[in-house]
């Protein structure tokens, strides 16, 4: 209601926290305010005056300032509306409008969310729906199964659509899905797949193997960054041998390969739905999974169970997802109990780590074997992790559980650093944005500048690493890559692949060459120990520095609803909601 949020700024503008209640201000006053034109506030003024939110004295005379009186306070008109627009599912305006309430209204208004998130049960014609909504706090997401996804995408995409084979995070094994069985001929080079009869696609198409060929040729042709469409450059050819045999063939053997089809990204789409809607595709998509999309607007995307989906239906009848990038802004100034998101911590530590490496591809002291030394040397991980005041504990590697052993030698640093030949010129680190990154690289400044070396910090978001000036001035890159809990094999072999960025060429032809060996290996033992083959040989250089993992967090959502931000996170389709009353015999 657009006549409520111009009561609300003249409120927050005109008033502030003065108990003064009435105000003198010419019409063009309040036109400057409201940013229209003065015909229109004299319409505005006489609509509040008659709702009873203000009373208007005019005065006689162009440019005189007249009487305003706000009969209203600001939070009864906010509060009024807010109800009536929470029940309507619309959260946007009440976030868009909190800006112009004082502490105590805005904390009021959270205490109000709980009820309106969560697990409810609805009414729909004659019906009675078991609903889930989740706050989703970004401006909205793209339903394309192609990737590269982050986990949020993932969760949602897992329920739209279905791939051939699925992980097993349980047993670590690829399992049959879409497919009802598989076989992976000795050479590593072909791969046979017979399709489930009776997958029937959310317009009630059924999925046969016409639609699995064009999802993967389609993928080919798309291109793209990320590991599938690196690896899937490795087809040779698709062959449907009939509605319901699928043979994929590869030019060099790749015993992953199988592991890449269980992957969100290797979603099977509609053959003749995809090029019909083209891009209207990535908001309004059609696939066989649990849920299908039912209403995907700028305020909330809402999905339907399938009701003929091919495994078990899912336990709710629809899940809501409401898109309030606000909600970061605010949770950040309210107490701990209000708090809208939380992330709770794990008895488990992460499987990954926050680490450092060099950029080889840029000229200067870095370069230097001695002076890579000096700084690992001269970095106290325990005084990191302390000073970070989390569940953090020192790494050395990505890969193993063990405990860190402590390295930390000033006395040898300063050797190496005499012996590298450096001059004080100024070291570029680089860092994703994020407070934990952040303040991270600062204790890395401060433990290096009592070594002697004078350090710059960079923060850059996700859309600048990998440009130009990235790689032109970074010489050291602060990060964290997570093995999720998924498939560990293929993430694996996606995180070595990014160690690239700031390898030399020679580099990466020694990391390719041990990439192709775990490809035609069928152990995954064996592979595990290629693994560390590779990040061995950066440590030994001392091109990759493993600084600290934390402790895993889950983020709950309002209402006691856990969104996991693990594996394939939060397995939506299992989700049901005990009624709150059960009748006694």
């Amino acid at each position: 209601m657009q006549l409520a949020e111009h009561f609300l700024k003249l409120n927050k503008e005109l008033l502030g926290e003065s108990p003064i209640r009435t105000v003198h201000i010419t019409i063009s006053g309040l036109a400057n305010i409201l940013e229209c034109s003065e015909r229109n506030v004299k319409y505005i003024i006489k609509e509040m005056d008659a709702q009873g939110w203000v009373e208007w004295k005019p005065k006689a005379g162009r440019g005189h300032a007249s009487s305003l009186s706000f009969i209203r306070k600001a939070e009864e008109v906010f509060f009024k509306i807010a109800r009536q627009k929470l029940d309507a599912g619309d959260f946007a305006w009440s976030f868009s409008q909190l800006k112009y309430l004082d502490m105590d209204a805005r904390e009021q208004y959270f205490q109000l969310l709980p009820g309106y998130f969560g697990f409810h049960e609805i009414e729909k014609n004659n019906r009675s729906l078991d609903v889930a909504r989740v706050l989703y706090p970004s401006p909205g997401i793209t339903l394309s199964p192609r990737g590269p996804l982050y986990i949020e995408q993932t969760q949602i995409v897992k329920q739209i659509f279905d791939t051939l084979v699925r992980f097993n995070e349980e047993t670590g094994k690829i399992e049959p899905h879409i497919a009802h069985h598989y076989e992976i001929e000795p050479s590593g080079q072909a791969l046979h797949f017979y399709i489930r009869k009776g997958v029937f696609f959310h317009n009630g198409m059924e999925l046969t193997g016409s639609d699995i060929k064009y999802s993967f040729e389609e993928m080919i042709s798309q291109g793209g960054r990320g590991i599938l469409p690196r690896m899937f450059k490795n087809i040779k050819r698709i062959d449907v041998q009939q509605p319901y045999h699928v043979s994929i063939y590869l030019k060099e053997p790749n015993f992953l390969f199988i592991h890449l089809l269980g992957y969100p990204e290797a979603s099977i789409v509609p053959e003749k739905i995809h090029q019909a809607l083209g891009d209207d595709f990535n908001r309004h998509p059609i696939g066989s999974g649990p849920f299908k999309v039912a209403e995907h607007t700028k305020k909330r995307l809402v999905l339907d169970a399938h009701a003929i989906y091919f495994k078990e239906r899912p336990l709710l009848d629809q899940l809501q997802f409401y898109f309030v990038p606000e909600i970061i802004h605010f949770n950040a100034q309210l107490p701990a109990h209000l708090s809208t998101i939380n992330r709770i911590e794990s008895h488990d530590f992460e499987r990954g780590a926050t680490f450092l490496t060099f950029n080889q591809n840029k000229s200067g002291i870095c370069q230097n074997n001695d002076f890579r030394k000096a700084l690992y040397y001269g970095l106290d991980k325990q005084g990191l992790t302390s000073k970070l005041q989390s569940s953090a504990r020192p790494a050395d590697s990505f890969l193993s559980e063990r405990e860190h052993t402590p390295k930390y030698n000033p006395e040898l640093a300063s050797i190496y650093l005499q012996n590298s030949g450096y001059s004080r010129e100024t070291i570029h680190l680089f860092t994703k944005q994020g407070n934990t990154h952040v303040k991270s690289a600062e204790i890395l400044k401060e433990q290096w500048s009592k070594l002697g070396v004078d350090v710059a910090i960079h923060s850059v978001s996700l859309e600048e690493i990998g440009t130009g000036d990235f790689y032109n001035v970074c010489d050291i890159f602060l990060s964290k890559e997570l093995i999720s809990g998924s498939d560990a094999d293929l993430e694996l072999i996606e995180l070595q692949s990014r160690f690239k960025w700031f390898l030399n060429d020679d580099l990466i032809t020694g990391l390719k060459k041990v990439q192709k060996q775990i490809f035609r290996e069928s152990s995954p033992q064996k592979r595990y120990r290629h693994y560390l083959r590779i990040e061995k040989s950066l440590k030994r250089d001392f091109l990759v520095i493993f600084l600290f993992r934390n402790k895993q967090m889950l983020q709950t959502s309002l209402n006691s609803l856990e969104i996991s931000l693990y594996g394939y996170g939060t397995p939506f389709d299992k989700l049901w909601n005990k009624p709150a009353s059960v009748s006694k015999i």
